[in-house]
């Protein structure tokens, strides 16, 4: 079951033990609960390579990842990449078997793009630009399409969808403090319908209904304090429902984050991958293999939409998360 933070959690987000984190898995709707928790983690393994930087319990993958590989008393499981300090940190140990083989090298190579797509974006959001229009275009055709089959959604209704998450996925690609309200508005109706191909009236309709929403959507995108993002995002989409149907965030779990792709963990990893666009990525890169994974929700979604778009998707993969 995905989890969904109360109230009293997400007035704990704006607390300083935690006002200062990068974005990560760690920093989205359903993980922020244990945020303190992986951050003791990350400084434990922190300690242990200071007192011994060639345990055999640890891999040093790359110079800023490294993975916890054997059994270390105090650090206990954990499920996605923690970054702290300039590194990532990731748990295989359930994927490596006692002889030190790999039980499963799809898992553990997946883990590993994880931990290096979440640490470049962490670094700096524009070495991601190059997929920027792929990617929006990807995230925005598959939610609209799991949402509006869920919902029941009109055509029109399921258009508004696309848009909406186009600019909040645009949103949090977006690196720069934008203070005019009217600079936003010309920001997302030159980019938006040309990502999505939709004609600009659609945006405008947005706007007419509620500019300050769909401004406020856009500028949460732009913020490494963690923040209920989803939540956001949710109120927006009821907007255009007319109220005949008040989106929740358990909704928009529900409708996409089972089958989204095939793999370990689907259902959380997809979950963050809604908030985290370098999780996104590396759920597209499954895709990307083709075969079976052509045949799940994203896969569906992913062979629409990459035809009109050239991005070297492969090349940027093996540039920013080789894995070894």
């Amino acid at each position: 079951m995905i989890n969904c933070p109360t109230i009293m959690e997400e007035e704990l987000m704006s607390t300083p033990d935690n006002k200062h984190n990068v974005q990560s898995a760690y920093t989205t709707t359903g993980q922020i609960g244990q945020l303190n928790k992986v951050n003791s983690i990350a400084r434990s393994i922190e300690s242990l390579l200071i007192i011994n930087k060639n345990s055999e319990n640890l891999k040093q993958i790359s110079g800023n990842v490294v993975a916890v590989i054997g059994d270390v008393e105090h650090i206990p499981t954990f499920l996605h990449p923690i970054i702290h300090n300039d590194h990532a940190y990731i748990d295989v140990r359930n994927q490596i078997s006692k002889d030190g083989s790999i039980r499963n090298i799809d898992e553990y190579a997946l883990m590993v793009r994880r931990a290096k797509l979440d640490l470049a974006w962490s670094r700096d959001k524009s070495l991601f630009y190059s997929q920027e229009k792929f990617v929006i275009d990807a995230f925005s055709s598959w939610f609209s399409y799991g949402l509006g089959r869920s919902t029941n959604a009109s055509l029109a209704t399921i258009a508004n969808y696309r848009a909406i998450s186009a600019i909040y996925y645009l949103g949090l690609f977006n690196d720069q403090d934008i203070s005019e309200d009217e600079d936003v508005e010309i920001q997302i109706l030159k980019q938006i319908p040309r990502i999505i191909r939709i004609p600009d009236q659609i945006i405008n309709d947005l706007f007419t209904l509620n500019q300050t929403r769909v401004i406020e959507l856009f500028r949460n995108g732009n913020s490494n304090d963690p923040s209920p993002k989803i939540h956001q995002l949710a109120r927006v989409l009821s907007i255009v429902t007319n109220e005949e149907t008040t989106i929740e965030p358990s909704i928009i779990y529900n409708a996409l984050c089972r089958g989204a792709y095939i793999g370990t963990n689907t259902a959380d990893v997809t979950a963050i991958g809604l908030e985290l666009p370098s999780t996104f990525i590396a759920m597209l890169s499954c895709i990307m293999k083709k075969g079976l994974q052509n045949n799940t929700t994203l896969g569906k979604a992913v062979l629409g939409v990459s035809r009109n778009h050239n991005t070297n998707f492969d090349k940027f993969l093996a540039d920013i998360s080789p894995v070894e």
